[in-house]
């Protein structure tokens, strides 16, 4: 994750409605305080990492109409995480609600 967007992966099954140009809206993350800010956030996929070989489909959203603020609060967010330190994945179970 970064100010601008984020990458994700997801298992083969589940990705099967993804695809470049797909507009999501970030609905928000649970079990994670640190990202409670992070909450109807409009994002649309710009790079798509599909091959059959991979048990997952890994892709990247860059988000869309973003304020300062949210992207003050996510520079704010990544500065924390790199002055601890902590190189674990967060514990993030996220919830997407797909833009037709």
């Amino acid at each position: 994750m970064g100010p601008a967007g984020l990458s994700a992966s997801v298992k083969r099954s589940s990705g099967q409605f993804l695809q470049e140009g797909t507009q999501l809206v970030f609905k928000g993350v649970s079990a994670f305080e640190a990202l409670k800010f992070m909450v109807d956030i409009k994002m649309k996929i710009v790079w798509m990492l599909d091959n059959s070989y991979l048990e997952s489909v890994g892709f990247g959203c860059q988000f869309l109409d973003t304020q300062p603020d949210l992207e003050n609060k996510i520079r704010q967010f990544i500065d924390s995480r790199n002055s601890s330190r902590t190189t674990k994945p967060l514990p993030l179970k996220i919830k997407i609600h797909l833009n037709w």
